[in-house]
């Protein structure tokens, strides 16, 4: 029971991250310079502003998913409006079906331990220098809804 609801999980986060790409990879910041600063709003239902799009609710990561060049950073901002801490956590899933296994925080991870945590106010960096060119999925740990995507392009 517990691979399949891992297994169901997986898929059903595949299927996100790939509507997420699909859907908002027209929204998603071009790639820069080597030393642009990309960046990435959390918001959630106390937030000031409204949220980017209709289909993710009142919570979530705007833009949902970004692709810069590796060696870019990404600034992810909890804006002082909002109401709650976040986190910007990697999911990473290894292994094949029917053993497939899902880790967080492997690649990435903003709050390692719950004081950590980005509350209103406060942003956190990613370097994207130490990550693999591919795609990541990354997700809030403290509202595990709010999952947004990330593609890390070969610098040139």
């Amino acid at each position: 029971m517990k691979r399949r609801i891992a297994w169901t999980f997986v898929a059903a986060l595949g299927g996100i991250v790939t509507f997420a790409a699909l859907t908002f990879g027209a929204q998603a910041q071009q790639p820069g310079p080597a030393v642009a600063t990309n960046r990435v709003l959390i918001y959630d239902n106390g937030g000031t502003f409204m949220a980017g799009d209709e289909y993710t609710g009142e919570w979530g990561y705007m833009p949902h998913h970004i692709a810069v060049t590796k060696g870019e950073s990404i600034e992810f901002v909890n804006p002082a409006g909002n109401a709650r801490p976040h986190t910007v956590t990697s999911i990473t899933a290894s292994g094949q079906p029917p053993n497939r296994v899902l880790s967080h925080g492997t690649a990435f991870d903003s709050s390692p331990t719950q004081a950590d945590v980005l509350r209103p106010g406060s942003a956190w960096t990613l370097d994207t220098s130490n990550l693999d060119a591919g795609q990541y999925a990354y997700y809030c740990w403290l509202h595990p809804w709010m999952v947004g995507s990330l593609t890390v392009m070969p610098a040139q």
